[in-house]
Parts: C-alpha cells; structure tokens; sequence
C-alpha cells in the first residue's frame, strides 16, 4: 500500500477514529473495522470526568499489573524490570460511583436508542428541506446521533478543505437567532442528541427554525 493510499483510507474514516460515540454499537460497528484500540470521551460516563481505552488483549495488557513490576522501583521484582511496565494511573480509574453511572447510561441508551435516532433524523430532513425552501444548499455530515449543517453546494463533506467551502456567516447568524429563540447550539458547531431531546423538543426547535430565519 502507498502512502497515498493510506492517507485516502485514514482520510474516509478519520471521522469515526476519534471515538466518541454515537451509537449504542459503536461507529467500528457500522463501518465494519476492527479498532486495535478505542477510546471514548467522557460521554461513557454520563458526564462525570472519566473516559475509556480498550482494545485488543495483546495490546492492554502492556498496562496490567500481572508483571510485579512496580514503574518506579526497579527493584520490586525478579521477574520483570519498570521498563516492562506501562505506568498508567489516575484518580478515578476503577472508580465505582462512575463505573456505576456509565453502566446505567448504557442501559438506558440500548432502550432509548431507536427513539433517539428517529427524532435526529427527523430533524435533520426538517433542516434540509428548510434550506432547501428557501433555495439554500445544505448538507448534513454525521452518523447516528450527530451530524452538522454544512451551507455548501457539495453533496458530501469528505475533509478539512470540503468543509472550508460553507457559508460559516449565514451559518453563524442563524445560530445565534436561534439562541433568541431559545435554542442553543455552539455557533458553527455539531449537533449532539440524547434522551432529553423528545419530540416536543424537535417540534419547539423547527419553529424556532421558521422564526431565526425571519431574523436575518
């Protein structure tokens, strides 16, 4: 394989190798890939300050502490030596209370998860024939609960310079009318779902579309 080649590959999935989370299944999942390891921010721990590293066996037990090695004193061990051993500590690894309320989070997703992608990708067709209405391009990158509103002609954002083609002053303006409407989403920034956002949120967010609009 080429070095073009590999960067055509990292480039057509560079936005799932970050690993955050938008499905229950995981992105590897949908795109059919075999991650040699994940992480996941701190979504995993329904908003308490933890994230995850997993990954294929060979490659996390360079972390676990089977070796007797203690990083710091080369002299804890006969059998292995702190060079053997990657240091890796923190204050909340293991913690119970997060590991507790990541796992319920996981639970209520596997539930609610249908029903989260419905109402994305309910309002994601609502926003592109809004735009479309007013003889404005849109198009919405993302996979299941994100996705962004791209004001461009492209069909497909596929990198960094596809991106550079919107129409970030129109996106901004709206954004920010859509604030004195009472929604708010960091201006020119993604949009992220989850269970507080029901139907009747969906609904309130398409009429304060129709007023932004107004505005500007």
């Amino acid at each position: 394989m080429t070095l073009q080649e590999i960067f055509s590959e990292f480039q057509k999935y560079s936005s799932y190798l970050y690993g955050t989370p938008s499905k229950i299944e995981s992105e590897f999942a949908a795109v059919k890939m075999e991650p040699d390891l994940t992480a996941m921010g701190k979504v995993i721990g329904a908003g308490l300050p933890i994230g995850i590293v997993g990954g294929k066996k060979e490659i996390m037990m360079k972390a676990a502490p089977i070796m007797g090695a203690d990083v710091f004193d080369m002299s804890s061990s006969q059998k292995s030596s702190s060079q053997d051993v990657l240091f890796h500590s923190g204050t909340y690894n293991g913690h119970p209370l997060i590991l507790k309320l990541g796992l319920k989070t996981l639970k209520i997703l596997e539930t609610e998860q249908k029903n989260i992608i419905k109402n994305t990708n309910a309002l994601k067709d609502f926003i592109k024939e809004f735009y479309a209405s007013h003889g404005i391009h849109v198009t919405l990158p993302g996979l299941g609960t994100m996705f962004n509103v791209a004001i461009t002609d492209l069909d497909e954002i596929k990198n960094y310079r596809d991106m550079q083609t919107c129409d970030f002053e129109l996106r901004k303006k709206m954004d920010y009318s859509l604030m004195l409407e009472g929604v708010y989403n960091k201006p020119c920034n993604r949009y992220n779902f989850s269970t507080a956002h029901t139907s009747d949120v969906i609904d309130f967010t398409m009429e304060a579309y129709k007023k932004a609009f107004k505005r500007i």
